[in-house]
């Protein structure tokens, strides 16, 4: 969750979820080595149990997969002394079919 607005870097309003699903499929894909030994080892279903440095790696390499998605498909957003970021598509348009 972002407290602040303007401390959010990524234009995520404007971000095309087909788009992200399709660039972090291939992202995997580049990753497939590791991703595969880490399904493998630490988030298979027949695994009783893992220990939590395991658990981080894992998270820390899907978070580092995400983060690398969100910059090669979400904009980058410039604030500016107009800028509103509470404003959405949405309420563009209700505003147009006032």
């Amino acid at each position: 969750m972002v407290l602040n607005p303007t401390s959010n870097c990524l234009n995520w309003k404007h971000a095309d979820e087909e788009e992200f699903k399709w660039t972090l499929k291939d992202v995997l894909e580049d990753n497939r080595t590791e991703f595969n030994q880490i399904v493998s080892q630490y988030l298979n279903s027949e695994k009783q149990s893992t220990t939590p440095d395991e658990l981080n790696r894992a998270t820390e390499f899907l978070q580092q997969m995400l983060e690398l998605t969100a910059k090669k498909v979400v904009l980058i957003c410039r604030i500016c002394d107009k800028s509103k970021p509470w404003w959405t598509p949405e309420l563009s348009k209700a505003y147009v079919d006032l």
